[in-house]
């Protein structure tokens, strides 16, 4: 990539912070513990438990750890920091990258993070530590998405340069390259026999499911009619979940390609996403700062808050499904309470 070329790219991230509302974090606005009224009536609101602040610039990437203790987020301030969800204090700052990171996953042993960035490459860290291991190079563009497989051997990242890459995490050596996506690749999520990826295609509209071993592309996601972004997998392995700025968000059979189901607010452009433990229930976060929780089963809305307006970027469940937490543009994050509150 040329320097012109990416700095008109950087220019695009940051103009479409700004156009969700990124600025220096607000006095005032959700009170921690008191539940805000979401914007559809009579459905239940969300908890605000924590404000996390400490990052220097709007926040990208948020990944929890499997004993849901802990939050590690990814900041265009060329930073990771992790988090103590109990006490809502930032543990650890994780220093490396040369520019914005965009994304952050972690091993399920919780001893890893990978982190994705807009320098090009995908570092791992270890988290006791803080320390930096490697350093995953071989991108041609900005790497926008990391996933870690179930085993934590293995991630896979995506990127501007419209392809994935597998590594292996002990050597830092890619194993292969997926190739078939003809707009950024901005989500990855991992199947949980950790045989199969789904990659999401930015402005090809389309989300594809690879086989990890192979390489192969086995099958093509077509329905969405705007920039898809984010995308999660059911836990039992069957079904994808992808959400997109045409307001849709869309479930998929993973093995035959079909979309099951679309659940649509026109008025939204969904930016997070991610699945409960159960798999009963999605949640979602928008450019425009709504947090909402669907019933995958009947298309319903559970749970829905207002963060104030303040765009969401991503979101990650915890393992123990009781708390989702929002990453944010004016560089917060927020830690929800995932059970119904009634508001007045």
């Amino acid at each position: 990539m040329g320097r012109a070329q990416r700095a008109m790219l950087v220019a695009v991230v940051v103009l479409l912070a700004l156009a969700m509302g990124c600025g220096r974090p607000a006095a005032g606005g959700n009170e921690v513990g008191q539940p805000r009224v979401g914007r559809k009536l009579g459905v239940p609101s969300l908890r605000l438990l924590h404000r996390l602040a400490g990052h220097g610039e709007a926040v990208f990437g948020v990944a929890v750890t499997a004993d849901s203790r802990r939050a590690v987020s990814a900041s265009f301030d060329r930073t990771l920091r992790v988090w103590g969800l109990d006490s809502g204090r930032c543990l650890r700052v994780l220093i490396g990258h040369t520019d914005g990171v965009q994304a952050v996953a972690v091993s399920p042993d919780g001893r890893l993070a990978a982190s994705a960035s807009l320098d090009g490459t995908v570092r791992v860290w270890d988290l006791r530590g803080g320390r930096c291991l490697r350093v995953l190079t071989g991108h041609t563009s900005v790497v926008e998405a990391v996933a870690v497989t179930p085993d934590g051997r293995q991630a896979v990242s995506g990127s501007a340069d419209m392809t994935l890459k597998v590594w292996d995490l002990e050597t830092g050596r890619c194993l292969r390259t997926l190739e078939g996506h003809t707009g950024y690749v901005m989500g990855v999520a991992i199947a949980p026999d950790g045989m199969r990826v789904v990659s999401a295609g930015s402005d090809d509209k389309t989300l594809r499911v690879w086989d990890i071993k192979t390489g192969r592309c086995l099958r093509t996601l077509i329905g969405h009619s705007g920039y898809v972004g984010a995308v999660a997998i059911t836990p039992d392995g069957s079904q994808v979940v992808s959400g997109a700025f045409d307001g849709t968000l869309r479930i998929w059979d993973i093995k035959t390609g079909k979309c099951l189901r679309t659940i649509a607010d026109p008025s939204e452009l969904i930016s997070g996403l991610s699945v409960t433990p159960d798999g009963r229930e999605a949640v979602s976060g928008t450019c425009l700062g709504k947090l909402q929780v669907w019933d995958l089963e009947t298309g319903e809305c559970l749970r829905s808050v207002d963060a104030d307006g303040v765009g969401i970027t991503r979101l990650a469940v915890t393992r123990d499904g009781r708390r989702v937490v929002t990453a944010h543009v004016n560089w917060t994050l927020r830690v929800w309470d995932l059970e119904p509150t009634t508001s007045e």
